[in-house]
């Protein structure tokens, strides 16, 4: 077997053994062979009984080859390797361009290696990217004196190595630690000093101090790279010149991060998104961040498309030659994991994309900037002209074969509900296009730079309010899956309410599964409610591609208060199960929409004799001509309830069999006394009927 090591750093280990080295240790017996290639890796700082680098054990009739390209062997005591062969073992060394600072590697020096020399590196220390790294002193020996012929193309940190340094990690780069703050201006921040016109920089991620360009500061470099999750902001007054080139790179963990706030400069360089695809195509919506993008940055293999909501068709397909108007999105679709470049001027400052105005009319819209947008400010700044929810395209890879699950997920002021199961972020992506509804009242809506964030922001929950979540989950027998989310707080009524409430924009034809208003003129994916004191009937609808076995659950919540029943209705099967007890109810359908058969009872139990019966949360209401009777967490006895009228006289009377009941009354319009008989203690209510 063969072990390779490249670009690593081995430090602070220590051998439990005399066989064993303090940073590697190699043993070959009994006719195996051990092979251990490192290449330009760091070991310092360990100790051991008689290596405190590297040992190698090679016992007899076996075979126990090492390689060391690039490399640095420097703990500062003595015995950095210790090399052992029995009398009918092979052993060899190969060393082309490796320090070390003692002697005791003496067989197999090639060219350009060194022995007891010390290589002047500093301490082990946070020198950028993910893991600590020994940066070199300016007159290491290891600088500029790799070979270059198999070393790797980056460092430790991912920087690109250009001379080839011997070691784990290349010199000759003013790279951002955020040490001290982050001021762009405060030396301590970068390796090397505050960067100059001269000077390549690198601004790394896995800092919590990222830099800041002050209101006045006018910085300087020659070219720039922002790293993937990394991020600099320019506040405004602040200026950037660069005098090279600016990359902000992209890969499958994420994108860098650019935020101008307003900054005296106009930036523009080469920023990359990277797109997953797959056979078939997997779809995409996107916007540009930059002022001059065509098609030609955005098209793969397949179509790509604007939309528009008063054409016909709505889908309109774009060229290459064809511009991209900021603010707007696009359908795309790739057949392969790819990263896009957009070279341009970078979007800074307010910008209004049109929409499509007018009743249940839609717009296909997106990030315009190189740096997230807060969801919760975007929707704050667009009240007037959109309904208040996001909706993003997931798709499901399914590529129009086979059976379809993808589908929208969608995010307001009071949460987000998901297309299938997963995490869903604060803001809106780099690039990043999604669909918003009309609000009948005006032609644009407005991105601005205080809406742009450096990181993943919190999503708004106002202070002083408690807000009651619900997610609720349908999926069938085939891996289709839709949520809801339903809520109860200050900000809602049983009206729509902007930037609460979203409307179903159902993706998926196998599935759909929403919310309805009172009124059954609006479906919901999410609905925001009025508080309730006792109790609130939701009903709620589907729709089924095709027959099959369904399930519906309880899926998650937030602040479910003590004493709360949440109990799933079936009109088909005449069942009522409590889902914060049993968490999935199962049920079979035909093809078709559904609006008439489930209805979600949300019940917070009576408590009258808080110190006696403190778990005694019996509840009954009208819900249309029918009582619901819900007697979440009583102990069990005899239940019974009796109607009578308004001079006492009992109409009829009722013995409950389970603990959750529906009673159809079959009774006059009038206004009746419902009691509620529980071992022998009462409740009464008035009930009206219509």
């Amino acid at each position: 077997y063969t072990n390779y090591l490249t670009n690593c750093t081995i430090s602070g280990n220590i051998g439990s053994s005399a066989t064993y080295g303090g940073g590697i240790g190699m043993t070959s017996s009994g006719n195996s062979t051990s092979n251990v290639i490192l290449t330009n890796v760091k070991i310092a700082d360990n100790t051991a009984a008689n290596a405190h680098g590297i040992q190698q054990y090679a016992y007899d009739y076996s075979y126990n080859n090492l390689t060391l390209l690039n490399c640095i062997i420097s703990n500062t005591n003595s015995n950095n390797a210790f090399l052992y062969k029995a009398t009918n073992a092979t052993r060899t060394i190969t060393r082309i361009s490796t320090i070390l600072r003692d002697n005791t590697i003496t067989l197999g020096s090639g060219s350009g290696d060194a022995n007891n020399t010390d290589p002047l590196i500093n301490s082990l220390d946070n020198n950028g990217g993910f893991t600590k790294t020994y940066s070199l002193q300016t007159s290491s020996p290891a600088k500029d004196n790799g070979t270059a012929t198999g070393a790797p193309t980056i460092d430790q940190r991912g920087l690109p190595r250009n001379t080839i340094d011997i070691g784990a990690f290349e010199d000759g780069y003013k790279v951002w630690t955020g040490k001290s703050s982050t001021d762009w201006a405060d030396g301590s921040n970068w390796i090397g000093g505050v960067p100059t016109s001269s000077d390549n920089i690198y601004i790394l991620p896995n800092y919590e101090n990222q830099p800041t360009i002050g209101s006045s500061t006018s910085a300087v470099c020659k070219d720039i790279v922002i790293y993937p999750n990394a991020s600099l902001t320019i506040n405004s007054g602040g200026s950037l010149s660069p005098s090279g080139s600016f990359l902000i790179k992209s890969d499958e963990t994420g994108t860098g991060i650019l935020i101008d706030n307003n900054s005296s400069s106009s930036l523009s360089g080469t920023i990359q998104l990277y797109m997953t695809g797959g056979s078939g195509g997997y779809v995409h919506y996107v916007s540009s961040p930059i002022t001059n993008a065509t098609g030609s940055n955005i098209i793969g293999a397949y179509n790509s498309y604007k939309f528009d909501d008063n054409a016909s068709p709505k889908w309109i397909r774009i060229f290459n030659g064809d511009n991209l108007d900021p603010g707007i999105g696009y359908y795309v679709a790739y057949d392969a994991n790819t990263t896009k470049s957009f070279t341009g001027t970078f979007n800074t400052g307010t910008i209004s994309p049109s929409i499509t105005n007018g009743v249940d009319k839609y717009s296909l819209i997106g990030n315009p900037y190189p740096s997230p947008v807060s969801i919760s400010a975007f929707i704050s700044g667009n009240t007037t002209t959109t309904t208040g929810a996001l909706y993003f395209w997931d798709d499901d890879h399914s590529n129009g074969s086979g059976y379809a699950t993808d589908d929208y997920s969608v995010r307001n002021n009071t949460g987000v509900t998901l297309s299938k199961q997963g995490n869903f972020p604060n803001s809106i992506a780099i690039g990043q296009g999604f669909i918003i509804k009309s609000n009948n009242n005006g032609n644009t809506v407005t991105f601005t730079n205080a809406m742009r964030v450096d990181t993943v922001c919190h999503f708004f929950t106002p202070e002083n309010n408690i807000m009651q979540k619900f997610w609720f989950d349908m999926t069938n027998d085939k891996g289709a899956f839709n949520q809801i989310l339903i809520a109860f707080s200050a900000f809602g009524t049983d009206d729509f309410d902007i930037g609460f409430d979203a409307d179903k924009l159902s993706g998926n034809p196998n599935l759909s599964f929403y919310s309805i208003s009172q009124d059954k003129t609006q479906y919901f994916v999410i609905q925001n409610l009025s508080n309730f004191e006792l109790n609130k009937s939701v009903p709620l609808g589907f729709y089924a591609g095709e027959k099959g076995s369904f399930v519906i659950k309880l899926s998650n919540f937030e602040n479910l208060l003590h004493g709360t029943s949440i109990v799933l209705e079936d009109k088909i099967t005449s069942s009522l199960t409590d889902l914060t007890k049993e968490k999935i109810y199962s049920f079979n359908s035909e093809k078709g929409e559904f609006n008439d058969r489930f209805i979600l009872h949300f019940n917070i139990g009576i408590n009258d004799n808080k110190e006696q019966d403190a778990e005694f949360f019996p509840n009954f209401y009208l819900y249309g001509s029918s009582l619901y009777v819900f007697l979440n967490m009583v102990p069990i006895g005899d239940y019974y309830l009796k109607i009578s009228d308004l001079a006492g006289r009992e109409i009829f009377s009722y013995k409950l069999s389970n603990q959750n009941s529906k009673i159809n009354l079959n009774l006059h319009e009038g206004l009746y006394i419902a009691s509620l008989w529980i071992n022998g203690k009462k409740i009464s209510k008035k009930i009206i009927i219509h």
